[in-house]
């Protein structure tokens, strides 16, 4: 995970998406991921299994769906950054809908966006926020 945000091109002006837009496109691409998957898997089992059997066929479609929902709500990126967000809020006290709380520091001019990536607007907020954060 650390290597695949490591080896990501630093974010620009060119890119369309928003964060929001991006989150959004990463969570139905998961899901439709996973549908696709799921069904494929249990449909293939439901067909070696119980060709002959109507009952066994249904059995694997249906757990094939299951195993697509999960798969499909845990393969996604925004998975571990919502898990991020709940520990950041629990330890640290953050708002526990940050892309809500960013989104809303964008709106009032306190962050910008660089492509799918919030930054702070002003240069001395962030180093005073950040030399606030190291002395505590």
């Amino acid at each position: 995970m650390l290597a695949a945000g490591l080896s990501q091109p630093s974010a620009d002006d060119a890119s369309p998406l928003t964060p929001p837009a991006s989150w959004q496109r990463d969570q139905a691409f998961g899901f439709i991921v996973g549908l696709v998957l799921g069904v494929s898997i249990g449909l293939g089992f439901g067909l070696v299994l119980g060709a002959r059997h109507v009952l066994v066929l249904v059995f694997g479609l249906l757990f094939g769906l299951v195993f697509g929902v999960v798969w499909g709500l845990s393969f996604p990126l925004t998975w571990t950054a919502s898990l991020a967000f709940a520990q950041l809020a629990r330890r640290w006290h953050t708002p526990a809908r940050l892309m809500r709380f960013l989104e809303d520091a964008r709106e009032r001019d306190v962050m910008r966006t660089v492509g799918p990536v919030y930054q702070f607007r002003h240069a001395r907020l962030q180093d005073r926020l950040a030399g606030q954060a190291t002395h505590a």
